[in-house]
């Protein structure tokens, strides 16, 4: 009797021992599979990715080239003025020390720095123009 409960145990240790390298396999397998879904779906990200990114490259070059045209069409339409004017023999309004001058004092009175971005040669910061505040 004794030696059938030992063939039992072995029997039922071998087959324990089965199940579980069968379980270890199996475990494996879900394992190597969850990867390669995981890397499916990496590899597919990856190509959206590199898809959005095309397309907001192509379109950033579209704007680009409509801004480049805008600007050459402008500045054309800007040589054309002058050249008209020079033509009719207009004067410029104002040198180029005056236009950077108030150009200087707008920008100080459109960000409120007129203290300390103040023309040189004025005596105080403020705009010949008076301030938004002033005029209400």
């Amino acid at each position: 009797m004794a030696r059938q409960n030992t063939n039992n145990d072995h029997d039922n240790t071998e087959r324990a021992l089965k199940e579980v390298l069968q379980a270890e396999k199996d475990a494996k397998r879900a394992v190597l599979d969850c990867e390669e879904q995981a890397n499916a779906l990496l590899a597919e990200a990856r190509h959206r990715a590199r898809l959005i990114s095309e397309r907001a490259d192509s379109r950033i070059s579209s704007l680009e080239a409509r801004c480049e045209r805008a600007i050459a069409q402008r500045l054309d339409e800007i040589k054309r003025s002058e050249a008209a004017h020079a033509a009719a023999g207009a004067k410029p309004i104002a040198d180029e020390d005056a236009l950077r001058r108030a150009v200087e004092a707008l920008a100080a009175e459109l960000t409120g720095d007129d203290d300390q971005t103040a023309a040189p040669g004025r005596s105080s910061g403020k705009s010949p123009r008076p301030s938004r505040d002033e005029r209400q």
